[in-house]
């Protein structure tokens, strides 16, 4: 139900009388809008909706009106209290404690996404579509419920234990809360997710796994982009936007997560085998590419994930004795990741190494 030309009346009436407080409707629900305190100690007060809890109806009105003068009354005397509306212990808010509403907490979120891609807008919108939008999915749906560290928490722990998902959106969430003053230790502890610890040789497809898996494959864009997901250890986005060059090396195009970067095969003969010059490319839109990719391969019966292709990659470049500096160039980030993520083969390789100098 519209009631908007209504409210303009009632709003106009209101300010008439000197309110400063409006009533708006918002989908099917009513707010009263008006210059509040901030829910954030020593921020300044701004323009904010105060959800009022009522239906988007005729018989709402008076209600809604009565609530305008009563809160305009409050804000004035200077004895308004968000928790007197909202209701701390619904919100899970202990008294005291620095909180911010989730909207206030998405316009931080904006704002620091902006400023960390200004040189790079379109990594930033794939970036923002891939990670931080998700990351902000995961906050409780209603713009002026009260985020504080104890919630923050919980949001994170929701998410799956040793999962990228809790490690990457978990470290965004942290960002946020560290730019709008929060205390992020245990936050940042809670989202430690999938890492190095939780990689092990189960994780590894072998070779004749992946020759036989996309054998399987029944689709062939989806054939095309798990060969070369194998083959060149791109990520899916990677792959659907590279480009081949003459000697069979990709380039990765710059709009991606990392930037532009050339990669070469490892294994060089699955780009014939596997007919990856021939088959088609996926259409899906790169930021979706991988959902509706691993979609498909669950339908085939498959259960290995594109990420652990990515893996054996890295794995398979150490074998065939490409130093972690180059390896880390090639996959397209830092070698500090690398050494992290891979530090156990890393090791072995050493070591492997070292001993080959020795006769026992």
């Amino acid at each position: 139900m519209d009631l908007k030309p209504t409210l303009k009346e009632i709003n106009a009436t209101l300010k008439k009388g000197g309110c400063r407080v409006s009533v708006a409707q918002k989908r099917e629900s009513l707010y009263l809008q008006a210059t509040f305190p901030s829910k954030k100690i020593g921020t300044k007060p701004s323009q904010q909706f105060l959800p009022l809890r009522l239906k988007a109806l005729w018989s709402s009105l008076d209600e809604a009106q009565a609530v305008a003068l009563r809160v305009n009354h409050e804000l004035k005397t200077g004895v308004f209290s968000w928790s007197t509306h909202l209701g701390l212990e619904a919100l899970d808010v202990a008294p005291g404690e620095l909180s911010v509403s989730v909207g206030d907490f998405i316009n931080a979120a904006e704002k620091l996404h902006k400023s960390k891609y200004l040189k790079n807008p379109e990594g930033g919108k794939i970036c923002w579509l891939g990670k931080w939008k998700p990351a902000l999915n995961k906050l409780p749906p209603s713009e002026n419920t009260l985020l504080d560290e104890a919630r923050l928490i919980r949001i994170i722990q929701g998410m799956p234990e040793n999962s990228a998902a809790r490690r990457d959106q978990g470290a965004i969430l942290v960002q946020i809360g560290k730019s709008l003053g929060f205390n992020i230790e245990k936050m940042r502890e809670a989202s430690k997710g999938y890492g190095a610890a939780q990689l092990t040789p189960r994780d590894i497809p072998s070779d004749e796994l992946i020759e036989d898996t996309f054998n399987k494959i029944k689709l062939p864009h989806w054939k095309w982009l798990w060969g070369v997901c194998s083959a060149y250890g791109l990520r899916p986005h990677e792959a659907q936007t590279s480009k081949w060059e003459a000697d069979n090396w990709l380039t990765v195009a710059d709009e991606t997560k990392t930037g532009a970067r050339r990669v070469c095969p490892c294994k060089s003969e699955w780009v014939e085998k596997f007919q990856l010059r021939t088959l088609p490319v996926p259409t899906q839109d790169p930021r979706n590419v991988a959902r509706v990719a691993s979609d498909a391969y669950e339908r085939d019966g498959i259960e290995i994930r594109l990420y652990q292709l990515r893996h054996a990659y890295a794995i398979r470049l150490f074998e065939k004795g490409v130093t972690a500096d180059l390896a880390a160039k090639l996959m397209g980030h830092s070698a500090a990741i690398h050494e992290q993520t891979y530090r156990r083969w890393l090791q072995a390789d050493r070591i492997q190494k070292a001993m080959e100098g020795f006769s026992l």
